[in-house]
């Protein structure tokens, strides 16, 4: 049981990385809560978010500024470095976490709805740990990208990178 507690440890702190290895390198940002709220599987009326095509990884369709539960077309190309570590954890290693939780010792499939919905989940690491929502929020979005070398929010790195677009282009 050990073991598998510190292994979902170790996936937290991947995602946390994906989270700033793929973010900054989208063109323009997504908004934080835009990020927290990408799907890599359709629910109800939210359309995937996550698309291969030719080839390339393509996060699209987030949920809109103006009215929340709206999508609008929008689409970043993952660089191909960090496509390839996205596709690991959501096509290897969360198929193995949501086998880890269903088992008898642990026993916890309640973040199960948001490891088969949310591309960046947060799972709970203690044994009876129950929350209302396992994927990230868009504090945790923020607090990821501030780790980082630039230091910067969701919104702050938007600014930068529509400054540099608009002053270059």
């Amino acid at each position: 049981l050990n073991r598998a507690l510190a292994f979902v440890e170790n996936v937290n702190a991947f995602e946390r990385t994906l989270v700033k290895a793929i973010l900054p390198f989208l063109g323009v940002t997504p908004r934080s809560f835009q990020a927290a709220s990408l799907t890599h599987d359709s629910y109800g009326s939210r359309q995937r978010c996550l698309k291969l095509v030719d080839g390339m990884v393509i996060l699209c369709n987030p949920v809109a500024k103006q009215k929340g539960s709206k999508q609008f077309e929008c689409f970043w190309s993952l660089p191909t470095e960090a496509a390839w570590y996205l596709l690991l954890c959501l096509g290897v290693i969360r198929p193995m976490v949501i086998h880890l939780l269903e088992q008898p010792a642990i026993n916890n499939t309640s973040p199960l709805n948001d490891l088969h919905l949310f591309i960046f989940v947060s799972l709970p690491t203690g044994r009876n740990q129950i929350k209302n929502s396992y994927h990230f929020q868009a504090d945790d979005i923020d607090g990821c990208l501030a780790e980082t070398s630039l230091g910067l929010k969701c919104n702050d790195l938007r600014h930068v990178i529509t400054g540099i677009i608009r002053h270059w282009f």
